[in-house]
């Protein structure tokens, strides 16, 4: 065990408040020593820091100041700071405020070489310093060069899969790319786009800098101003250039420019670029003219001619060139159809070069822009359902539904369910701020914007009215748990439907370990589904001591619930107890004996207000748990028993003995079992 001497100081951190810690004298490190992952441990995708959880001192300079990204938490800030001496892999590394404390890097800009007090964390599979104190600012130097890299090292692809054994070293480091083409235009409803170079490896560009947004990112504007916000370059577009910070979303790795004027630079012969897409109306009756209108542009020319393409049905592909309007606009009328009809179209856009733009991206074979012709209102399947993946053809257009709800203002939080029927397809999420005032068996009329948020299609609700009440609630739909399981080929199509699985296991308490996201997993034998824990169900899988505990093993009759899906699963989302029928939890079942004593790393690490801290136990042993600060100082004792052989989890909630909340700083977790003893760090950060 490192032995460090702790000298004991008093500076002022600004925590909303100001007040007085003690602050100790921490290892020097480099941002190498931070970020190097050994290849073994790559091997086997672990990317976890050698340095996770400790405080250290780590030097470098600034290349994307804080304020540029506002995906962080209220309050907070981040910046990514490169170590310039060598330019070598792993020098990079992302600087991050928790619990409201933004203001610790107020002030730092480009340039800026700063020396950072902070402990080292993982979030999603991103490695980041979280400060305690504001960081020194040494001098101003000249900014990092980026390090120019191949596409193929950040794994070659657009999946969500990541290469760790080349990606990895070059998280949180500013590289640049060359020679690349734009293929994808529309990669995912947060400001994503696709390049591609000359062998085929492709790089997905992402937008956490504010400056990269779009109008349309389904996170919001954030800061973004809507009317100056990013126009991703159209499909097509050479691109000399990309200048940008590697980075991870949801297994897969990106790049994220900071700049578009200096980070984005654009090669010659540039094709047409669409900046916006209108439909009027969004669902027309059968008496309606569709008035499409585009606002298409060409940087380094004119565009020539505008051609929308539809297609009613499977009938012929008919042609309408759009008419100049104002500007750079296009418009043109598509004749009345009959009600029932689905109509089809995509345009394309040529300039004075010959090159030309087909919009959306994909179209006509792989995508195309979609609506239905209703007289008496669209159908929740409209939305649900289309012939050109996941994606709602709906999405972004406000619209008016109705159903019939399927959960009530208890069931869960900020939103509610509705359903046309029972069956594939005819169920949607209806998301609003607050608590909804519905009960089950509501028929109800909704105004609203879809969306895809995570993959999952809802309505955005501007208002809602509830048309009667008492009706019958949709009866749940009978189906396997391998049929609504993450991968499964049915599984889309009940998103936001009723369902009910019968006979299943409780087979894993938490997936997620060693995090807990709440989600747990059944399985009725045709291959297991998640349940979430968004429900007012108090079930539990984590809690042993709850009259509720269900054990490995466990079995349940029936399981009804919505089905949900989030980060890449599809879930089952009970509503309350009454979701659960026929539950039994005396079981024959042997828990898997620890072969070590383990203590490990707390989380969430920072943390505010509470985290769990996981320990294993080979044998039974009398157990302590203890709490102390940076004095050394016991501030609680969470455990103080004897125990059997297992994994256990404790919760500390951030208070004392006394039950006090006790202040942001660094605070110790000593663990006792027999003759083992062990002791981590943790940050509290409000």
């Amino acid at each position: 065990m490192r032995k460090w001497l702790w000298i004991v100081l008093v500076l002022p951190l600004m925590f909303g408040a100001a007040f007085s810690v003690a602050v100790a004298q921490y290892p020097d490190v480099t941002i190498q020593q931070i970020q190097t992952v050994p290849p073994e441990s790559l091997a086997v995708a672990k990317d976890a820091s050698p340095l996770l959880g400790d405080t250290v001192r780590v030097t470098g300079v600034v290349f994307m100041p804080p304020g540029l990204s506002s995906s962080v938490p209220t309050g907070d800030a981040k910046m990514f700071i490169m170590d310039t001496t060598n330019g070598l892999p792993f020098s990079g590394v992302n600087v991050i405020t928790l619990g409201g404390n933004g203001n610790l890097l107020a002030g730092i800009q480009v340039g800026d070489s700063v020396r950072i007090t902070g402990v080292v964390g993982e979030f999603r599979g991103f490695t980041q310093v979280v400060p305690i104190a504001a960081p020194e600012v040494l001098g101003i130097v000249n900014p990092p060069t980026p390090i120019t890299i191949d596409p193929a090292d950040l794994g070659g692809t657009a999946q969500d899969t990541s290469d760790y054994a080349t990606a990895e070293q070059w998280e949180g480091v500013l590289v640049k790319i060359e020679n690349v083409t734009v293929v994808n235009d529309n990669f995912d409803n947060f400001s994503g786009w696709v390049v591609e170079d000359e062998n085929g490896n492709q790089v997905v560009i992402a937008a956490d800098s504010d400056s990269m947004r779009t109008a349309s990112d389904s996170r919001g504007t954030g800061n973004v101003d809507p009317d100056a916000a990013f126009k991703i370059p159209p499909v097509g577009t050479k691109l000399d250039a990309i200048i940008g910070y590697v980075d991870t979303r949801f297994g897969a790795n990106t790049l994220n420019p900071r700049f578009p004027s200096t980070d984005i630079v654009y090669g010659a012969g540039q094709p047409p670029a669409f900046q916006s897409h209108s439909r009027t109306p969004v669902v027309p009756t059968s008496a309606d003219e569709v008035q499409v209108v585009v606002e298409v542009n060409d940087a380094d020319g004119t565009v020539d001619q505008v051609v929308l393409s539809y297609q009613v049905d499977d009938g012929a592909v008919v042609d309408l060139p759009m008419n100049p309007t104002t500007g750079d606009s296009f418009a043109v009328n598509i004749p009345a159809q009959a009600n029932g009809s689905t109509v089809t179209y995509y345009i394309t856009a040529t300039d004075n070069d010959s090159n030309s733009t087909v919009f959306p991206t994909g179209a006509p074979d792989q995508m195309r822009i979609l609506y239905h012709v209703r007289d008496n209102g669209l159908m929740i399947s409209d939305i649900q359902q289309s012939p050109y993946g996941e994606k709602s053809p709906y999405t972004d257009m406000r619209v008016m539904i109705s159903g019939i709800t399927t959960s009530d203002s208890l069931d869960f939080r900020g939103r509610f369910y509705i359903q046309q029927g029972s069956g594939a397809w005819n169920g949607i999420m209806i998301s609003l701020s607050g608590t909804p005032m519905v009960a089950r068996g509501d028929s109800v009329v909704v105004w609203g914007q879809v969306q895809e948020r995570f993959g999952l299609t809802q309505v955005r609700a501007d208002s809602f009215q509830v048309i009667s009440s008492g009706n019958p609630v949709p009866d749940p739909v009978d189906v396997k748990t391998g049929d609504i399981a993450t991968g499964s080929q049915m599984a889309e199509s009940y998103e936001s439907v009723l369902v009910r699985v019968s006979n299943v296991t409780v087979t894993d308490p938490n997936p997620d370990a060693p995090r807990n996201f709440g989600e747990w997993v059944v399985d009725d034998g045709s291959g297991g589904v998640r349940v979430d824990d968004r429900g007012a169900y108090t079930y539990t899988t984590s809690d042993s001591a709850s009259q509720f505990f269900l054990p490995t093993g466990a079995t349940i009759k029936q399981l009804i619930g919505v089905l949900d899906y989030s980060f890449g699963n599809f879930k089952l989302q009970p509503r309350n107890n009454d979701d659960f029928v026929d539950v039994a939890t005396s079981v024959e079942y042997t828990p898997v004996v620890p072969s070590d004593f383990v203590l490990m790393q707390n989380y969430p690490n920072p943390f505010n207000p509470q985290t769990t801290i996981q320990y294993s136990l080979p044998a039974a042993q009398q157990v302590k748990l203890t709490i102390y600060n940076i004095m050394g100082q016991q501030v609680i004792t969470l455990v103080n028993e004897p125990q059997a052989a297992g994994s256990y989890k404790v919760v500390w909630d951030g208070r004392n003995q006394r039950g006090q909340v006790v202040p942001s700083g660094l605070y110790f977790y000593r663990l006792e079992a027999g003759d083992f003893k062990a002791q981590k760090r943790m940050l509290l950060l409000k």
